[in-house]
């Protein structure tokens, strides 16, 4: 019947996520349940890791737009221009610092949310702070309901995604080393590698990234990741070093070109072969 049980399964965590946080945001009667919805949505990624990863970043990113949006009206929701002035303030910073690498998304969700608040104000400063008060709680309710049932049925988790992906680096690494190994040993064999040079050189390109996104992941969800994150990052950050020394070493081998390199130094081939061994 479903073509692809993983798409099945998940799409079945999902439907019981959205029934749970749907009847308890409704049993409790909070205002606006579909903000919770939302939450299971968003955050309902294919893996645990990705999923905590997100989860936090948007309860996050809220709890910072609440404090931001009840600040700005206490301060200045009596002055229309000083509103104005400081709504314009916060959102040029948030353009800011979303134009950067890390919690991207944390600081998306500070500004849609802060601008899903600003509407509800009126001159009853307790309706803004009950409007923010349940757009906290609901995230975090969604949120919470998506891991719980995430942990509990069917969970994925992105520790093996994440060492096959650094096995499957370590392999590519080998094969160029091997690679433009023999292509500086024999100058006969430089000429016709350059395609097989390009594809290895950008399925490393490839796995370099996926490394770095599913250890951000696996961070999330694993102490034993989480522990070793610094020799983790080593091995990401090595990696693009690599890929840059292998580009200069194939680059140079065009000076090599009327050169029998292991005729000049003999134990050339016995250091290529080390590399290739620590690889």
């Amino acid at each position: 019947m479903f073509a692809d049980p993983a798409r099945a399964k998940h799409a079945f965590k999902v439907a019981i996520a959205l029934v749970l946080t749907f009847w308890l945001a409704l049993q409790w009667e909070w205002i606006n349940p579909y903000w919770a919805g939302f939450a299971v949505l968003f955050c309902s990624l294919a893996t645990q890791g990705e999923s905590l990863n997100k989860m936090m970043l948007r309860i996050l990113g809220t709890i910072i737009a609440v404090a931001a949006a009840l600040t700005m009206m206490s301060l200045f929701g009596q002055d229309r221009w000083y509103f104005l002035a400081a709504c314009c303030a916060y959102a040029a910073i948030l353009a800011y610092v979303m134009t950067g690498k890390r919690n991207v998304y944390m600081w998306q969700v500070s500004f849609f949310v802060v601008m899903a608040i600003i509407p509800s104000y009126s001159s009853d400063i307790n309706h803004v702070f009950q409007v923010s008060m349940a757009r906290m709680q609901e995230t975090i309710l969604g949120c919470s309901l998506w891991a719980l049932i995430d942990m509990l049925i069917w969970p994925i988790t992105n520790l093996g995604s994440l060492n096959k992906t650094a096995a499957d680096l370590s392999k590519a690494q080998q094969k160029l080393v091997r690679l433009c190994g023999e292509d500086t040993l024999r100058a006969d064999s430089r000429s016709d590698r350059e395609a097989e040079f390009g594809e290895l050189r950008t399925q490393q390109v490839q796995l370099v990234a996926k490394l770095a996104s599913t250890l951000q992941a696996a961070g999330s969800e694993s102490y034993d990741v989480s522990s070793r994150r610094r020799g983790w990052d080593r091995l990401a950050d090595g990696s693009r070093e690599f890929a840059t020394e292998i580009d200069q070493w194939q680059a140079g081998l065009a000076e090599l070109s009327h050169i029998e390199l292991a005729t000049v130094v003999p134990d050339s081939a016995e250091f290529i072969a080390a590399i290739e061994q620590d690889l």
